[in-house]
């Protein structure tokens, strides 16, 4: 009986990767890029710069080189910003994942900036979640909803002068979840509801530099941008 259990059993489901931009294959289009065959959209506002790519002589592959110039007067922001996926949608578990630099040269944050963030659509309120990055320098996890506009559920020393890699896992709803991963260490796992009550049920990931305008340059730099449906899912080849 047991035998015939154990051949009943059935197979787990697998982790699903949605997408991976490795950069290696980059190629400038209308509106964005295409890398490994599939097209994302790029945006640049205010001071953001064209993006480019750039040699990382440690790993030998391309990375992604996003930068703002200083905001032209009458700007309300700057932005240089790629899409990941326009389609999170409300309870159903994502996981994105990036390794992100942030060179010591040029490197200042003033005032808000965010480095990840998922808009709600259907709406012009703030996003309901975004990783953000601190004047104090620090970076943190922030929520927005009808409860409290803007509160800090996790906070950290940003990294500085080296490759980083975030995780961030969430599901978007009233039975929401928020995790988050630094350098392969989970930092935090809390349930709470997640999405503001107007618009729809949909967000629009996107990460790169977004921030109030500033009078001072910024430079970051991308890899490994993934989106999967578990931390597992988003881990690089190796």
């Amino acid at each position: 009986m047991l035998g015939l259990l154990v051949g009943l059993a059935l197979p787990l489901q697998a982790e699903v990767t949605y997408y991976r931009m490795t950069f290696d294959q980059l190629r400038p289009v209308a509106g964005g890029f295409e890398d490994r065959g599939k097209a994302y959209r790029f945006r640049r506002e205010g001071g953001g710069a064209p993006l480019t790519t750039r040699r990382d002589w440690r790993s030998g592959s391309a990375a992604l080189v996003l930068k703002t110039d200083p905001a032209p007067p009458g700007a309300s922001h700057d932005r240089a910003e790629i899409q990941i996926h326009s389609g999170i949608t409300w309870n159903r578990d994502w996981v994105a994942s990036l390794r992100f630099r942030i060179p010591d040269h040029g490197a200042r944050v003033a005032d808000w900036q965010v480095l990840m963030q998922c808009p709600q659509a259907g709406t012009d309120l703030p996003p309901p979640i975004s990783v953000d990055l601190e004047p104090d320098g620090r970076i943190s996890l922030v929520v927005r909803s009808e409860r409290d506009p803007h509160e800090i559920l996790w906070s950290a020393a940003l990294p500085r002068g080296r490759w980083a890699t975030l995780a961030l896992g969430f599901r978007m709803g009233a039975e929401g979840r928020l995790r988050l991963w630094l350098d392969g260490r989970q930092m935090i796992d809390t349930r709470l509801p997640l999405g503001w009550q107007t618009g729809e049920r949909r967000c629009v990931l996107k990460t790169g530099i977004y921030r109030a305008p500033s009078a001072h340059p910024f430079e970051l730099r991308l890899d490994d941008v993934t989106l999967g449906d578990s931390y597992r899912s988003t881990l690089t080849p190796r």
